[in-house]
């Protein structure tokens, strides 16, 4: 009796939950056929129940990543560079090529980018890797082609200063490698290409009239063997032009300058060609004009020599390693304040910024500023750029510091949203309609089962609708996180379409 009356009601549950048809209306050939796949229904309940009682919520999951990822990836830089262009009360709207030709007869903007430092196979130990090592300069590339495309767009420059450092080159890293201080002619034009891709034009924005380079040590070598040397600045005139140089823009004269050159360890040519340099200066330049030094290492000052409001790791000191030095000598910095007398000296190396005055008896002052590196891979988490407008009418210059998205800091935002996206699809997973307590959904109480005992029957189908249901769930939660990553990931694809 206590038997039967189980089975009773085992079988009303069923019903109620309208899980068991009613047998009656079955044939006798199909009572005793077994059923199919009887055993995924659980599973399939589970994920179906989970995927069309929870879709709006899902939705705006889905919805919450696509914001996510376009303000990380587009509107963070926008605003940066708008936000840089108003400070300076310059326009930021987005120009035609005839129109910012218009806009830019009176005043030229000059944009002061320094130490990009494309990445290499020896940047980093592990980018040995081949598959880390395509991955991370990609990354790379594309924060800095972002950037400068954001920059092109916005603030339409119309001369570009590449302030050295260049690519990630002539490293301790590097040379320790494969006993070699240099790339081979395959690996330097690979990284020619990227250099064109990342700072070349885009097809929505206003390309720059005049792009200049800088050699830094990273480019041409510091206090290295004279015949590498010899070979790394043959190679770099050959992609990026002259080493020394004078060009003039509006009513300043810019003044480009190797300092690896002016060194007494330098490549005797190169130091040669350096001073002859120097020596001419005042015959071929406009005297009349304000000179503006652009020289890679940054010029020499006190240790405890105050950094102003944009350093983020305090004074420079003095210091030096292999090809590298921290600032350049005080007898290389008198001779260049005396002999250049420049107002203005862009500077870069540090990877950090740095505004200080230079004062040298009755020569007039030079302000010097250190410009931060551009790139988010070169230990300054928040990389930056300089912009100058130089009146055509005056000789005034207005510089402004614009600093860049912190790059690591949108990665963490996708990882905590990622962990928040596989929360909220455990939570989605538990089935809404309670069939995870339903241990006979679907399941037929076979007459074989009618003749063992209902408790046995009660334990064996309680255990397999236990593990059937733990498989709907993983499966649904992969389902969901797979579904939201998918979506995001080609929304992100789709975004960087954008700057090819």
């Amino acid at each position: 009796r206590i038997h039967v009356t189980r089975y009773a009601d085992l079988f009303m549950l069923a019903m109620r939950r309208g899980t068991v048809k009613d047998r009656s209306s079955r044939s006798p050939q199909l009572e005793s056929r077994p059923t199919r796949n009887a055993g995924a229904e659980p599973t399939r309940n589970v994920i179906s129940a989970a995927l069309l009682h929870n879709e709006r919520l899902f939705t705006v999951v889905v919805m919450i990543w696509l914001s996510v990822v376009l303000y990380g990836d587009i509107i963070v830089f926008s605003s940066a560079v708008v936000e840089c262009g108003q400070r300076m009360g310059v326009s930021t709207s987005s120009l035609r090529h005839e129109e910012a030709a218009t806009s830019l007869q009176q005043v030229t903007r000059v944009l002061f980018v320094s130490d990009p430092q494309l990445t290499s196979p020896y940047s980093y130990p592990f980018m040995q890797n081949r598959l880390l090592n395509w991955l991370v300069s990609l990354y790379s590339d594309l924060y800095m082609r972002k950037s400068y495309v954001t920059i092109q767009t916005f603030l339409h420059p119309e001369a570009v200063f590449f302030n050295g450092d260049l690519f990630d080159g002539v490293t301790s890293t590097l040379y320790d490698h494969d006993r070699r201080a240099t790339f081979t002619e395959e690996e330097y034009s690979t990284l020619y290409d990227r250099w064109n891709w990342v700072f070349g034009a885009h097809s929505k924005a206003v390309a720059p009239r005049w792009l200049f380079n800088v050699s830094g040590n990273h480019d041409i070598g510091w206090r290295i063997d004279h015949s590498l040397q010899e070979k790394l600045v043959k190679t770099y005139e050959s992609h990026f032009g002259d080493l020394n140089y004078v060009t003039r823009i509006g009513n300043f004269s810019f003044v480009v300058l190797a300092s690896g050159a002016l060194i007494p360890t330098a490549h005797p040519e190169l130091a040669q060609k350096a001073e002859s340099f120097i020596t001419r200066l005042d015959d071929n330049d406009d005297l009349e004009l304000d000179r503006i030094l652009m020289f890679h290492v940054p010029l020499w000052r006190p240790n405890n020599q105050d950094c102003g409001p944009w350093n983020r790791r305090g004074p420079f000191y003095e210091g030096r390693g292999y090809s590298y030095t921290n600032l350049a000598t005080e007898r290389v910095t008198d001779r260049l304040l005396h002999d250049i007398k420049p107002k203005y000296v862009f500077s870069g190396d540090a990877h950090d910024h740095c505004q200080v005055t230079h004062k040298l008896g009755d020569i007039p002052d030079a302000v010097e500023r250190t410009l931060n590196t551009f790139s988010w891979l070169q230990g300054n988490r928040v990389p930056s750029f300089g912009i100058a407008v130089l009146d055509n009418g005056k000789r005034v210059l207005n510089f402004e510091y614009c600093e860049l998205p912190d790059q690591l800091a949108i990665y963490i935002a996708y990882g905590v949203l990622a962990i928040f996206t596989i929360f909220v699809s455990i939570v989605l997973a538990r089935n809404p309609s309670g069939a995870d307590e339903d241990v006979f959904n679907n399941s037929d109480i076979d007459e074989e089962a009618g003749k063992r005992s209902v408790d046995d029957h009660l334990v064996e189908q309680q255990s397999s609708s236990f593990f059937r249901m733990a498989i709907g769930k993983v499966t649904t939660v992969a389902i969901l996180v797979s579904s939201t990553f998918a979506s995001a990931v080609c929304w992100h694809l789709l975004l960087v379409w954008i700057y090819l």
